[in-house]
C-alpha cells in the first residue's frame, strides 16, 4: 500500500506538467500553494492508509516531529524537482535537464545554476536522487 500512496504523488507532478505544457511561465506563489496543500492531502492519506505517523504526535518534540515529517517532505521535494522538470521538458521536445537559460524569467533555483552551468544543475539533480532513493527507503522502514 505504501507504494501505491508514494506513486499518488505523481499526480501532482503530472497536473503541474499539463498546466505548464504551453511554456508559459505561472503565478509562482499559487503553484506553490497548491502544491504545499496537495504535499499536505498526501501526506495525510500516507498516514491513514499506511499508519505512517505516531498516534500521540503532541507528546514529541519539534526535533521529533522534524525527524519524522522529515522523509516525507523531502521525499515530495525531491521528486517533483526531478520528475517535473524531465517530463515537461520531454514534452517540451527539450534536452532531458535543460532548465531556464534563456528566457531568464524562471524561479530562483534555475537563476543559480544558470550562474553555476549545467554541470552544477546536473550534480544536484543526482543528489536530489539520491536523497529522494534515502527517503523512500526511510519511509518504508516506518511503515
Amino acid at each position: 500500500m505504501t507504494t501505491f500512496i508514494l506513486f499518488l504523488w505523481l499526480i501532482p507532478i503530472a497536473v503541474n506538467v499539463y498546466v505548464d505544457r504551453e511554456g508559459h511561465k505561472p503565478n509562482y506563489m499559487i503553484v506553490f500553494i497548491i502544491r504545499g496543500m496537495a504535499a499536505i492531502l498526501h501526506g495525510i492519506i500516507l498516514d491513514v492508509c499506511c499508519d505512517y505517523f505516531p498516534e500521540n504526535l503532541w507528546q514529541f518534540s519539534v526535533l521529533e516531529l522534524i525527524g519524522i515529517y522529515a522523509p516525507i517532505f523531502l521525499f515530495q521535494a525531491t521528486s517533483f524537482w526531478i520528475f517535473f522538470e524531465l517530463a515537461l521538458n520531454s514534452i517540451l521536445r527539450r534536452e532531458p535537464f535543460y532548465f531556464d537559460r534563456k528566457e531568464r524569467d524562471s524561479g530562483w533555483i534555475d537563476k543559480i545554476f544558470d550562474s553555476l552551468g549545467t554541470g552544477a544543475h546536473l550534480t544536484a539533480k543526482v543528489c536530489a536522487f539520491i536523497v529522494m532513493i534515502l527517503s523512500i527507503i526511510t519511509i518504508y522502514s516506518h511503515t
